[in-house]
């Protein structure tokens, strides 16, 4: 029912809002000179969206089109694909299916 639904959302959220917080304060700590791709994590509430689009949506593309990973990768270097790696690995494969158990366990 309803309190499956409102768990499920919260089990989501809360890894969504630690990859958000942590995406932003690593892309801060980097300078100011090149921002392209940075944008997109100015801000905490921004950042979550962002990672909401790109590890729940599958939407990880800039305004223009082009693909953020890539992009902050090339200024950011290869730890920047293996943290994406990592986080779609975890969403996919271990939050998805415990929520799907939430699901299952409360028909």
């Amino acid at each position: 029912g309803v309190r499956t639904l409102i768990w499920s959302q919260l089990v989501l959220a809360i890894p969504l809002y630690g990859f958000a917080v942590m995406t932003r304060e690593v892309l801060e700590s980097f300078g100011d000179d090149d921002k392209e791709g940075f944008e997109m994590f100015a801000t905490v509430p921004m950042s979550f969206f962002t990672c909401f689009r790109c590890l729940v949506a599958s939407d990880c593309s800039l305004p223009d089109g082009r693909p953020i990973i890539l992009t902050l990768s090339a200024k950011l270097g290869w730890g920047m694909k293996v943290a994406y790696y990592l986080a779609v690995v975890f969403m996919t494969f271990g939050l998805f299916n415990v929520i799907a158990s939430i699901f299952v366990d409360n028909i």
